[in-house]
């Protein structure tokens, strides 16, 4: 079984995991802000990861399948980090009006609207994102509160 896994950061950011940030060449997609991933699923629809099969003919389909989907889907996951600043403002735009995005993606976003100077999108971001927060989730309540107090 393999992934093939799409990270984007803005350094901006700082560290988003908990954790001190490691230098540029040595982040890894856990350390991004955006995660995904090229999605397995011509096998499996259950699956996240591919599986090479059971023959080398299966195999060569497995890698022929990654090798034509990575243009497509790398696209799609990459379009809104294409252009700093704007497609980034334009994606925390975005974000503000998604009614599903999970709080702690909408944290993210509200926090590259403080990094491009947009207080008004990010108190609004973190507006939309509170009442979304699980009580237990009080590291994130705390951070979109802050975000709120500027």
């Amino acid at each position: 079984m393999f992934q093939v896994n799409l990270g984007a950061h803005l350094l901006a950011l700082g560290d988003v995991a908990g954790g001190a940030m490691p230098a540029p060449p040595a982040m890894r997609d856990h350390d991004c802000a955006w995660r995904g991933s090229v999605i397995a699923g011509f096998r499996n629809a259950a699956d996240a990861e591919f599986a090479y099969g059971t023959s080398a003919q299966e195999a060569a389909e497995s890698v022929a399948f990654v090798v034509s989907e990575w243009q497509r889907q790398s696209q799609a996951f990459f379009a809104p980090f294409s252009a700093y600043p704007a497609s980034f403002l334009a994606a925390a735009r975005l974000a503000a009006q998604d009614k599903d995005m999970h709080p702690a993606h909408l944290l993210t976003w509200a926090r590259v609207a403080v990094v491009l100077g947009e207080a008004l999108l990010a108190q609004s971001i973190a507006q939309a994102a509170l009442p979304r927060v699980t009580e237990r989730a009080t590291a994130l309540r705390a951070n979109l509160e802050g975000i709120l107090a500027g």
